[in-house]
């Protein structure tokens, strides 16, 4: 039956991926994300900020959770599409958005400072989580570069597509972070342990 649905959503689509990133979204109440519904029972929601390369602003956060928390309790809902505009996926946390939240935590003390970055870390992990706790299967479509955060969002999907030309990267130890909203507890379980 799921795979049903899937094949119906994904015969209008002659390219899967390419197709699926438009131009142009939907109205939609986020300013992130782009929602659709390209066939029945299907739900397309779209990584919408292409003149951004798609990064993770402060805005995506929020409107996962929201967009997920709609989702799983729509009824008319059995599948979730995910894909991102423009010419990539994603280019992962957009740090000149991000980057007093993520860099400069507030508080006087290291303490304070810790302790908000834990419930800044505890938000974000949320995002991500919202999509794997979804009772709908999430089937995401990945084009182009997914960079950073877009490798937590996928791995929280169910089943993850992509064309030739995806390339992965867990950028966060480049600019001293920890891969903690997802990528960490996720990825093995995706690609496995060899022992």
């Amino acid at each position: 039956m799921f795979s049903g649905i899937v094949r119906s959503a994904l015969s209008k689509y002659p390219t899967v991926v390419r197709a699926m990133s438009s131009s142009g979204g939907p109205p939609s109440p986020y300013t992130a994300l782009a929602v659709s519904h390209p066939a029945e029972s299907v739900t397309h929601v779209e990584l919408h900020r292409p003149e951004k390369r798609n990064a993770m602003n402060r805005a995506f956060w929020s409107e996962m959770v929201d967009c997920f928390n709609e989702i799983a309790a729509d009824p008319d809902c059995r599948v979730v599409l995910v894909s991102g505009a423009g010419k990539i996926f994603t280019a992962g946390i957009d740090l000149m958005d991000m980057a007093g939240d993520v860099l400069q935590p507030e508080g006087d003390d290291m303490a304070r400072r810790s302790w908000n970055m834990k419930k800044i870390i505890t938000k974000y992990q949320e995002t991500f989580s919202v999509i794997e706790k979804c009772p709908k299967p999430v089937v995401v479509a990945i084009h182009g570069a997914c960079v950073g955060g877009g490798v937590d969002l996928i791995t929280a999907c169910d089943i993850r597509l992509c064309t030739q030309d995806a390339w992965f990267q867990i950028k966060e130890v480049d600019i001293g972070l920890a891969a903690d909203v997802g990528t960490l507890q996720r990825l093995p379980k995706v690609i496995g342990s060899r022992r």
